[in-house]
Parts: structure tokens; C-alpha cells; sequence
């Protein structure tokens, strides 16, 4: 009996290494995982800087010196761009029935589908996707 108890106790610290070692592979994957995604970051950060506007001119292909200057007036055309394509406009929905039959059960979807609509924030969700497109 002793000598099944130190081969459960054996068994059961490797499959201990094995999860440790599983665990230190998801780690490996999610540090490659960041240092990949990295850029993007940097990316995603000046667009929101861009999309917020800022004063700052960046020195042009021609300048002679690298000074950059605040501009003195400023029109934020991206952020211009992006809202003017902004529709936060949802179509109602339309439910077609196959057979006669079902047109009381197509208008009764209709008026469910409205009243959650009506109930939930939907304005606000679409709003933000269509920004965030």
C-alpha cells in the first residue's frame, strides 16, 4: 500500500510540473502576444490624438528647422470628416411572412422587435460602433 501511495504522490507532483509548465507556455504566447500588438498601440494613440485635435504644426517636408509650433487657429478636420459620416439612424424592423397564414405572427415579431428597441439603449450602441468604424 505505501509503495501506491508514493507512485499517486510522483504522479501527481508531475502532473503538477505539467500544468506549470502549460502555464508558462500561455505566458510565453501572451508576452509574444503584446510585444507584437505593441505598435498598434501606438498607432491607436495618435489617431485618438488626431481625432481629439491639438494645436501642435509638425515641421513640414521643407522646413529647415524641426521646430514644431501651435497653430494660431484651429479647424480639426478629421474629427470633422468622421462626424459628418456618423448615422445614428436605426431602420425599423420589417418582418416578412412566408404564407398569409403568418402575417398576424410577422406583425407581432414587428412590435416585439420595436418595443426592444424602444426599451434599450440602441441609440447610444450604434452611435458608438458607428464612431468607432
Amino acid at each position: 500500500m505505501a509503495m501506491m501511495d508514493k507512485v499517486k504522490k510522483l504522479a501527481g507532483k508531475a502532473a503538477g510540473f505539467e500544468k506549470y509548465a502549460a502555464l508558462d507556455d500561455w505566458q510565453k504566447r501572451l508576452d509574444e502576444a503584446r510585444r507584437v500588438y505593441e505598435p498598434e498601440l501606438v498607432d491607436i494613440a495618435r489617431w485618438e490624438e488626431l481625432y481629439l485635435g491639438s494645436r501642435q504644426i509638425e515641421r513640414g517636408a521643407n522646413a529647415r528647422t524641426g521646430l514644431v509650433k501651435d497653430a494660431s487657429n484651429i479647424r480639426n478636420i478629421t474629427f470633422e470628416l468622421i462626424e459628418s459620416q456618423v448615422d445614428s439612424e436605426l431602420p425599423l424592423p420589417k418582418v416578412s411572412p412566408m404564407r398569409e397564414a403568418h402575417e398576424g405572427n410577422a406583425r407581432a415579431i414587428e412590435s416585439a422587435l420595436r418595443a426592444d428597441l424602444d426599451r434599450l439603449p440602441f441609440e447610444y450602441l450604434n452611435d458608438e460602433q458607428e464612431r468607432t468604424t
